[in-house]
Formats: structure tokens, C-alpha cells, sequence
């Protein structure tokens, strides 16, 4: 990611030539160097020119990375979640795994609340 990028664009013979984007990453066309992905997104591969939006149940609340984190249990996390937002169902209802918003409450079981 350091002066490999820098020094070897400014001689390169042909296409075979140019180094792929690090995971994590996007290089536009034209990239002196790679730029890392934002809160919120990912680059699962080598050669990305642009990161993607982290899926609904998922998070990212680091920059350049491959991959988002799973949402823990009785959190939301929508798509494009940077944080995981506390679940918020009404009473006699909980969050469930991949709790994303509160149609997903399920019901607690008879004999509880």
C-alpha cells in the first residue's frame, strides 16, 4: 500500500503492470494510490474500484476493511450500518439473531412477558 503504488505508476510498460487495489480498498482509474473503504462499507477483494454498503444485519465501524461485522443480538443494524443501534420492541415482544426493525419483534412465549 506504501511506495510500491507511487513508484512503480509513474514507469509502467502496460496493464500487466499496475498492481491490484488491496482488500478493503477502491482505486479509481488512474489511482497514485489506494484509498480505504469508509465506516459502513467493504471491499471483499483485490482490484475493487469502488467499496460496497454493508448488508442489512451486518456492520462496519472501521475504516478499510473486507469485510462488515455481524449484528449481535437484540440490535439493528440496517443496510449501510456503521453502529449497531439497540433494538427497541414493545412490551411482550423481543428482539431475535438478525433483529433488522420492529416487524421482525417475534412474541415472548405463554407464560412470559
Amino acid at each position: 500500500m506504501s511506495s510500491r503504488y507511487n513508484n512503480h505508476s509513474l514507469d509502467l510498460g502496460n496493464a500487466t503492470d499496475c498492481t491490484p487495489c488491496p482488500r478493503g480498498h477502491y482505486c479509481v482509474a488512474g489511482s497514485m494510490q489506494p484509498s480505504p473503504c469508509n465506516l459502513a462499507n467493504y471491499a471483499p477483494d483485490e482490484g475493487m474500484d469502488l467499496c460496497s454498503l454493508c448488508p442489512k444485519g451486518k456492520y462496519q465501524d472501521e475504516v478499510g476493511q473486507a469485510q462488515c461485522k455481524p449484528c449481535e443480538s437484540g440490535y439493528s443494524c440496517p443496510e449501510g450500518s456503521s453502529v449497531m443501534l439497540e433494538a427497541t420492541c414493545k412490551p411482550g415482544t423481543f428482539a431475535p439473531p438478525n433483529f433488522n426493525h420492529m416487524d421482525d419483534c417475534m412474541g415472548c412465549n405463554v407464560g412470559f412477558e
